[in-house]
């Protein structure tokens, strides 16, 4: 059987420091944004929400709303408009009930929101609103209600991507407190209830594209997960989302230990793509480092280093608040220099 170290060599591990990795010189054109720079927030909001996508909310909705039999159940684009707006204005001001926006009490009543929607067709609405045709769901896809939305959304996403070097894959979460199979429990999260989400990001925070958690392989590719594990795996699918003419270009991937692995850092290294993560200590392969708790016993700022000249991988391994090991297949250790830190011994900063 395909275990995950197999497609590779054997690492060969040294002390001995590297001049390059391979991947450190690449050159990477800048991003340009001139064509965003004059434009108002809600033109750029409509370059994602544009005429397609409002009118396959509206033409769903009203199909969902006859399937219910409601017939004389009318919505248009500057209804449905109005409706998302409003909901981004329940994101910015939560209220406990939404009915609060157009209550008499100078408290919680929303002038815009009063003025712009009355309450019962509001509610209508958000009875009614749909981004599929429930007679033709997908059954293998636990999202398929929201698939089509999904599919136009990325696709402009990716369309407005404007290149860089740095890209982060991580997990997010979409706060959720009912019922659903998808729904996750995280601890230790902002938002510890809701969609676990996999997100490949620009080192601002633009979202390039996303993968909606549901447990099970939905279009992915069951053969990378078998060689790269299911968390692993998505960060390949994701760099496949992107067009060839934006795959081309040689990234430098960031995420975190959940994903980091030497056979992912090497598949993407042969995919012409810098990698870095954090990594936990069970998968460091026989690497020579210091084990995690030989480190916690060193002074702060203490690190060690190993190198495979083979499969051209760095592994550092430094003592910090706590011990942090990174794997680089394009930042090499060439030096080390002081920095302040806080230290909750002295209550000072300390170099």
């Amino acid at each position: 059987s395909t275990t995950p170290f197999n497609r590779y060599k054997t690492p060969k591990w040294c002390h001995s420091r590297p001049t390059s990795l391979g991947l450190t010189d690449c050159m990477f054109p800048g991003p340009n944004y001139a064509k965003y720079r004059d434009l108002s927030p809600v033109q750029l909001f409509e370059l994602f929400f544009d005429e397609e996508v409002w009118n396959m909310i509206v033409d769903q909705t009203i199909v969902y709303a006859n399937f219910r039999g409601e017939t004389e159940f009318e919505v248009t684009k500057e209804d449905m408009k109005v409706f998302i707006g409003i909901l981004m204005v329940s994101g910015i001001v939560p209220v406990s009930s939404r009915r609060l926006f157009w209550k008499n009490s100078p408290v919680t009543r929303n002038e815009a929101v009063y003025n712009a929607m009355r309450r019962a067709k509001f509610e209508k609405i958000m009875q009614m609103i749909h981004f599929s045709d429930n007679s033709s769901l997908d059954k293998t896809d636990k999202y398929a209600k929201v698939r089509p939305l999904v599919r136009l959304l990325t696709n402009r996403f990716i369309t407005n991507f404007q290149p860089e070097k740095s890209l982060s894959h991580d997990e997010a979460m979409i706060e959720y407190f009912g019922k659903h199979g998808c729904k996750q429990c995280i601890r230790m999260k902002p938002i510890r209830f809701g969609y676990k989400v996999w997100c490949l990001n620009t080192d601002d925070g633009y979202l390039i594209t996303f993968d909606l958690y549901q447990g099970c392989t939905y279009e992915g590719n069951q053969q990378n997960e078998k060689i790269f594990g299911k968390c692993a795996a998505t960060v390949l699918k994701n760099i496949e989302s992107l067009p060839e003419d934006k795959r081309a270009f040689p990234y430098n991937i960031y995420f975190d230990n959940l994903f980091t692995s030497f056979p992912l850092l090497k598949e993407l290294q042969e995919r012409n793509y810098g990698a870095t993560g954090t990594i936990r200590e069970n998968k460091c392969k026989n690497c020579p480092l210091k084990s995690v708790q030989t480190m916690k016993k060193e002074k702060r700022g203490t690190a060690d280093y190993a190198t495979d000249k083979e499969n051209k991988i760095e592994v550092c391994r430094w003592m910090d608040n706590a011990v942090v090991t990174v794997a680089s297949t394009v930042h090499i250790n060439k030096s080390t220099s002081k920095v302040k830190r806080y230290s909750q011994k002295d209550k000072k900063n300390i170099d």
